[in-house]
């Protein structure tokens, strides 16, 4: 398995603490929770991470790079994605 990519994360603790308790929707709450168990280093391996919260590794290098490209604004936004659908066509 690839070496878990490594990240600064701008916000403390508390912040996201205080961010989570705000949250209504739990998918930006687990979110959260991941953010903040990376900066307080709660387990050993982002795979015990990742069990812990039911997601995949995948899912977690996602938000990785969301939380790089974006911050934490574009780590608790979906944007709609930009996918084609292969069924309907411009002739359709």
């Amino acid at each position: 398995m690839a070496k878990p990519r490594e990240f600064l994360i701008k916000e403390s603790a508390l912040e996201l603490k205080a961010l989570r308790k705000r949250q209504c929707i739990f998918k930006y709450e687990k979110r959260l929770i991941w953010l903040e168990s990376i900066l307080t280093n709660r387990f050993k391996t982002r795979k015990q991470l990742a069990d812990y919260l039911n997601i995949t590794p995948k899912t977690s290098e996602r938000w990785t790079v969301k939380y790089m490209d974006n911050g934490i604004d574009g780590l608790l936004s979906d944007e709609p994605k930009q996918i084609r659908s292969r069924i309907i066509t411009p002739e359709m």
